[in-house]
Formats: C-alpha cells, structure tokens, sequence
C-alpha cells in the first residue's frame, strides 16, 4: 500500500513482538483506531512460542492495513525491527514496542507537527506504567521547535542546566517516542544493532540518526502519548547483568566515533563525556543487583571508577548545575571513596524510582 494522498503521508507502524500473546491486541488496537487513518502496521513475529503468530494474523484479517512478518530464527529486538523497515513502504516510520501502547491523537499530532515544521524529526513524552503505579516523563518544558544539531546533542548527553536532571539521562534514548523520516533511513541503510554489541540500540540508532539529518529542525510535543509499561519497579532490569558496565563503555565508545568530523564535534564530545560521567548511576545500580557479596561488588565498583574515561568525565563534569543529592555522589566519585560510594548506592536502590 502507497500513500496516494501527499499531505497525508503514509506512516508504518513497526512491532517486534515476542512471546506478546497477553499484550499484543492493546498494543495493536491502539494503532489501529488512531485518529490518522493512513497507516500500516508492521507486527514483526520474532519466533514466539505462545499464540503470538496466531493472535497477529487474526488481527490482521480484522483490518488490512496490518501485516505479519514472521521471521524464521529468533534474532531478537533489533533484528526484529530491521525486519519491519525492510517490510514497510511508509513515509514515515513509528516504532512501538508490543507491550506496549499509544494515546488514539499520537500519529495525527505528530504528523501535523512534521507538516507545519517542514521537521525531520518529532519527538514526544510517555508515560512509565507499573500495575497501578504511573509517572510522566516529560523530556523538555513545553513544546519546543530546535534544530536537529540541537537536539542531537541532548540525545548524546546532557550538558548545562539538564544536567539537573543526571537520572533523566535516558530520556531521548528510546526510538518510541519518535516520528521518523524514512527516506532518510533509507538514504542513509540505517539499521538497528545487537544489544549484545553495541549495548543500547535505542540511543545508537536515535544518535545515528541525528548524525544523518541535514540542517534542519525537530520538533518536541510536550504530551506523554506513549504508554511504557514496566514490569519490574525495583531496577533498571529487575536483574544483575554482568555485562552491564562492558556495554555501557562500548555505546559511549560508539558515540564518540559517531560524532568525530562533525562541525560541533567539542559540543557533542563535552555531552557525551557527561554520558560517561552519568552512566556510572545505571553501572552502580546495576552492580547492587549483584549477589555476590559487597566485596567483589566494590571490588568491580572500584574498578570502573579508576577507567580513564570516567575519571576524565567525573573531571570535567559541571557540578554546579547538579542537586545536592548528586552533587555528593559525584563528589565521592570522582575522588573514588568505593565504600563510600557503594553505600550511597544502597541508599539510592531504596529510594530512587529509577527510570531507564
């Protein structure tokens, strides 16, 4: 299906769906009574052992603006959704996780937003759903029209008065709050990569996408129109990852290479060390997760706080922008009191809600 209708863009909707026989139908249902008609849906079965497949052709048959690719070998998250824009034909590209879902006005607003804008890119807030339990993000105060220069380095890292904000530093990451140009994409052959290799192939794809887009603007809608829900509220993961702190450290690396040769390349370095500086929050928490004992635990701690990035970034980074609460926990970073650190690091795991 081509759109046939110029001020009224063809937007595909891209679905990677995994075992999300309880969740797929809302997710889809959102999409299919959105106010903007010309979409198509992209389920993308990733080999799911449930009835996922067949909950998804059955909605498929309900209306046909929604499609099934089922892949053949489990690949994962990325690889589902490089399979979804190899499938679309759409102008413009949404990607919306299958469990979960979006507000009915999201796609017209956005749209008409791109339209108005002449926007490569339009971005808007959600909300973190868990049981009962909700909380808006709310990325920047208020509407905001930027250049894409601007914004791009707000995906790299905070810098100034967000640093205010150092728990908010994953706020832009996510590629489900974005309205995407997919001839761009396609210009450019971007892809998403492995978690396992890159380590957040949210924010890389999100920074390799800043990176490919001309001088021109983005716009941000200040409505929580994405609904994320979250099935564990203790952590970032609801589990120790021993890979955390490799990962975190390979995306930053890939971040830094992404932006060399660019114009404002000091600007986006300054932001990404402060990446580096504010991954040690996910590192650490992550690290309590452990069941391994506090020693080993502040063994690695202690580790990661003698690497020559994070020592460079806990240098350089702006304090004075920081809560007292962060100002502290920075302060005993950067002069690397491990047991120190470790215990504000237990106090944070009891009273921060943290939000990745």
């Amino acid at each position: 299906m081509r759109n046939d209708m110029p001020n009224q863009p063809l937007v595909s909707v891209i679905v990677p769906a995994y075992n999300a026989e309880q969740t797929l139908e809302k997710c889809v249902n959102s999409l299919t009574t959105q106010t903007y008609r010309n979409v198509e849906v992209i389920v993308v079965n990733d080999c799911s052992t449930d009835g996922t497949l067949a909950l998804a052709q059955h909605l498929a048959a309900a209306d046909a603006r929604v499609k099934v690719c089922d892949r053949k070998q489990n690949g994962g998250l990325s690889q589902a959704r490089n399979s979804g824009m190899e499938q679309a034909v759409g102008d413009w590209f949404v990607f919306v996780d299958s469990d979960d879902w979006i507000e009915p006005e999201t796609i017209e607003t956005a749209v008409d937003a791109m339209q108005k804008n002449d926007a490569d890119l339009v971005v808007w807030s959600y909300v973190s759903e868990y049981g009962e339990s909700k909380k808006e993000k709310h990325i920047f105060d208020g509407d905001q029209v930027m250049t894409n220069d601007e914004l791009l380095l707000c995906t790299f890292g905070p810098v100034g008065e967000r640093l205010a904000h150092p728990e908010f530093i994953h706020s832009l990451s996510t590629v489900c709050t974005k309205l995407f140009n997919a001839q761009l994409i396609r210009n450019h052959h971007l892809i998403f990569y492995d978690l396992e290799k890159i380590g957040a192939e949210d924010l890389y794809f999100s920074a390799q996408y800043g990176c490919a887009c001309p001088a021109g603007q983005s716009v941000y809608l200040d409505r929580c129109f994405y609904h994320y829900i979250k099935a564990n509220t203790a952590s970032l993961s609801g589990r120790y990852k021993p890979q955390y702190t490799a990962m975190a450290f390979h995306v930053n690396t890939a971040l830094q290479e992404l932006c060399a040769g660019r114009e404002n390349a000091d600007e986006c370095m300054a932001a990404i060390r402060n990446r580096w500086a504010l991954c040690l929050i996910n590192i650490g928490l992550n690290e309590m997760m452990a069941t391994d004992g506090r020693r080993a635990v502040c063994k690695r701690l202690k580790k990661v706080l003698n690497e020559p990035p994070i020592r460079q970034a806990l240098k350089q980074l702006e304090v004075r922008y920081l809560p007292l609460k962060w100002k502290a926990f920075f302060l005993c970073a950067r002069l690397r009191c491990t047991l120190l650190f470790y215990g504000l690091l237990r106090a944070m795991q009891k009273l921060i809600a943290y939000h990745d």
